[in-house]
């Protein structure tokens, strides 16, 4: 019962924190690259272009593949996808029933309670593949103290990986955006 509770009471955030959430991340993008100017993140001076080029690279190679094949968004585009929506449910106490996924490319998932946007929305703003890779090489590095270039490779690929699946999920017929409002 206290879950329940809680999920509700995470669902009716959400509802009130929807609109003022979208502007406050518009309007706070200037600080944010100000920030990362501030600690060094952007700039030509302090990027180490060799480690830019193997994760552009991989990022470039993964396109030039979905693009030069005509590979469309299949099963593992729409498993990753509804993996994302089971995740972001499962945060904010919604536990999944079902999942499906067609051999078309199509699939849903499906959970108790009423659901919010950030559920709805979340393969459109969090990149899982990218996430993967990238906690696999963080944790990588700092047990071994070493960043081999194909773990940027790597990256890069995922990276890629993400930005053509978010090109091709993003159509007049997604249901995730009627979901969300």
């Amino acid at each position: 019962m206290f879950f329940v509770k809680l999920r509700n009471f995470i669902d009716f955030v959400f509802v009130l924190i929807k609109i003022p959430a979208a502007v406050a991340a518009v309007l706070l993008l200037p600080a944010l690259l100000k920030t990362f100017k501030h600690y060094g993140l952007l700039g030509a001076d302090k990027l180490n272009l060799y480690n830019l080029l193997y994760f552009a690279g991989g990022a470039v190679a993964m396109a030039a593949l979905r693009i030069g094949m005509r590979i469309r968004r299949g099963v593992a585009e729409t498993f990753e996808h509804e993996l994302t929506h089971i995740l972001f449910a499962l945060l904010t106490f919604h536990p999944v029933q079902s999942m499906s996924i067609n051999d078309g490319g199509g699939g849903n998932m499906s959970f108790r309670g009423k659901g919010n946007w950030l559920i709805a929305l979340a393969p459109y703003f969090f990149p899982l593949a990218s996430a993967a890779v990238m906690v696999f090489t963080v944790a990588y590095g700092r047990v071994t103290g070493l960043l081999p270039d194909g773990l940027l490779v790597g990256l890069g690929l995922a990276f890629g990986y993400d930005a053509c699946a978010f090109v091709e999920q993003i159509h007049p017929r997604q249901t995730d955006f009627k979901v969300a409002g």
